[in-house]
């Protein structure tokens, strides 16, 4: 293959991997797909930055203390020019599809240009790739970049660039040092001249120590990523004089599927070239040692830093492969071999045909998207917000942004520290079905946390649908989106259906009107006795002829008051507002569902003497 021919391919391939991941993170922007915190951490770390502050309110701490990450005062000019959480994104997809080109120019001094076209499009196409860019935001993924060009300076004997990269690389990530020493221990073992030895463990270690010290400055025992290996023993020490836990730990199934997915995708070559591999071994360590399953996953960022490393050392794995006389002769059989490990791969452990789905339905806008942008502009740009995960994002531009789900736990992230919501919150948006906070983060205790939240101020409703909330304080009363009664205000009220034995719906006035594309429903509820279900309703909205119109899953009391909160005699007023598309008919049916929570159980509700799974509450019509 002619070079022209092999640099225009590259090329291509480069701008066709820009070109489609920026196009992926705006349409995840866009339909409120990014849901969990990193990119709003991050954003709202280049905001602050630009307007004189360290401070991450989602935090709780200067964002130094979370990660040593000075890259974000370099990024701040960029980020004064474009304020929005898309620069982070769209920069993280150029400089994740630039780490090809050095590949590929270290592939073809070593190799040739046909291996190295290939090289270049499995880094592209690597899985773990691919997921470090659709995973939010996170600097690392500048350190694959930074940690690539320094290997090709590195590979070309050219200090200066080795060390400016170097020092970018490491000014992304508190462990990135740990590579750069093992850079010097790798030229070493290649007999390097001493420079190449010394100033990489010099420059590392003068970096690392005073990284470490100002970060524990800033945390303050606040995100405890020691906890994460506590299992080792209770100390660095112990677990260096009693190994046995390490040993155990480094050969779980886990780890090995790990190693697995890391590797495949180029044939288990870097293995041929264990030295080019010593940079790994501090990454390896840290993620196999966890206790956190996503250390142990392509799935995430995790990988950003291993990258690098992976295909530098795959290179010479090739080139060794390539001494053999048999495997010279049969060149194209190696070439076949890892183009086909690398389409499987991509295509079988990778996101892409995924997310080709997601374009077609998932990342378009739907309903709750359009309403999400509509109470997301009712909070003025200053004001001091706690959100759920998606709309985190859209908010990062301000001073105060707080995560509810801290507040939700009661604690700090990866910490056994107290956390308490701010008392300068604003407004609240809220999903009281986002996933990962009322999920992932669910625990039986966490509603009281929510109670002392709303119930220990005064807050007003602004705008609601389904299972979204806006919610602003006030300085009197104002009507809430759930409320627990006096016995003088619900005695004038009868049973129409039992949920279980622990619970009754009580008439009144629930679904009182429709309007505005949306029906609303006030929904009164009695205690019987104690339970320890956590229940919740399906609600169905059918046509006569039975076409599903919505379905939408309701946490009974919005998870501040959940049932088995509640005690006995206890009696709750809430109210619910479901969307209705325009193309709804004039006469509806309504019918829920009783899940727990907890189980995933249907439970039977009785209306007379009889008892039903599905429980039809009635037909009312929507228009005149």
């Amino acid at each position: 293959m002619k070079e022209r021919t092999s640099l225009g391919l590259l090329l291509v391939f480069v701008s066709a991997y820009i070109l489609y991941f920026s196009f992926l993170s705006v349409l995840k922007y866009n339909s409120f797909s990014y849901q969990d915190f990193d990119l709003a951490v991050h954003a709202l770390t280049s905001w602050n930055i630009v307007h004189g502050s360290i401070y991450n309110s989602i935090l709780g701490i200067p964002f130094l203390g979370n990660h040593m990450q000075p890259i974000f005062f370099l990024l701040a000019p960029l980020y004064a020019l474009f304020p929005h959480p898309l620069t982070l994104l769209l920069l993280q997809s150029l400089l994740l599809g630039l780490g090809a080109i050095p590949l590929y120019l270290i592939a073809r001094k070593h190799i040739n240009q046909g291996f190295a076209l290939i090289i270049a499009s499995g880094y592209l196409l690597y899985p773990g790739l691919a997921f470090v860019n659709l995973f939010e935001f996170h600097p690392t993924a500048f350190a694959t970049f930074f940690l690539i060009l320094s290997l090709y300076a590195y590979d070309f004997s050219r200090l200066k660039l080795f060390i400016a990269a170097s020092i970018l690389a490491m000014l992304c990530q508190e462990n990135i040092p740990l590579a750069i020493i093992m850079v010097g221990v790798m030229a070493a073992f290649e007999r390097k001249p001493k420079k190449w030895i010394f100033i990489p463990l010099g420059m590392a270690a003068l970096y690392l120590i005073p990284a470490l010290i100002l970060m524990g400055y800033f945390n303050q025992n606040t995100v405890q990523f020691s906890s994460l290996y506590s299992h080792l023993g209770k100390s660095p020490w112990q677990a260096l004089l009693n190994p046995g836990p390490a040993l155990s730990f480094l050969f779980r199934k886990e780890c090995l599927w790990y190693l697995f997915l890391l590797f495949l995708p180029v044939l288990f070559t870097p293995f041929l070239s264990w030295v080019r591999m010593l940079p790994l071994a501090p990454f390896l360590l840290q993620h196999m040692l966890s206790i956190r399953p996503s250390d142990l996953s392509i799935s995430y960022h995790y990988t950003a830093e291993l990258i690098p490393f992976v295909f530098f050392a795959a290179i010479y794995g090739i080139k060794a492969l390539l001494t053999l006389r048999i495997v010279n002769r049969h060149a194209f059989v190696l070439k076949s071999a890892l183009i086909s490990f690398i389409i499987f791969c991509a295509v079988y452990f990778g996101p892409y045909l995924n997310e080709a789905w997601r374009i077609k339905g998932y990342y378009k806008k739907d309903h709750l998207d359009v309403y999400k942008e509509r109470l997301i502009a009712r909070i003025p740009d200053s004001a001091s917000t706690v959100a759920t995960f998606e709309f985190l994002p859209r908010l990062a531009n301000r001073k105060n942004l707080y995560s509810l789900h801290h507040a939700y736990m009661g604690f700090h992230t990866l910490s056994d520290k107290k956390y308490a919501l701010a008392q300068d919150v604003e407004y609240a948006v809220i999903d009281f079905n986002d996933w990962l906070t009322f999920s992932g983060f669910y625990s039986l205790e966490g509603y009281k946390n929510l109670q002392d939240i709303f119930l220990g101020s005064r807050w007003r409703l602004l705008d609601m649908v389904d299972s979204l909330v806006l919610l602003e304080k006030s300085p009197s009363d104002a009507d809430f989106i759930c409320s627990k009664l006096t016995a003088r205000q619900d005695k004038s009220y009868k049973e129409i259906l039992r949920v279980g034995d622990s619970l009754i719906l009580i008439k009144a006035n629930f679904l009182y009107y429709c309007a505005d594309e949306a029906l609303e429903a006030v929904f009164y509820w009695q205690s019987l006795e104690k339970t320890d279900k956590d229940i919740q309703m399906l609600i169905e909205i059918t046509s006569e002829e039975g076409r599903v119109i919505r379905r939408l899953v309701h946490p009974i009391c919005y998870r501040i008051f959940p049932t088995h909160s509640w005690e006995k005699g206890d009696s709750y007023k809430e109210k619910v507002r479901i969307y209705m598309p325009e193309e709804s008919p004039d006469d509806i049916n309504i019918s829920v569902v009783f899940i727990d929570n907890m189980s995933g159980g249907i439970i039977q509700a009785k209306s007379g003497n009889n008892s039903y799974t599905v429980i039809n509450l009635g037909v009312i019509r929507c228009r005149e």
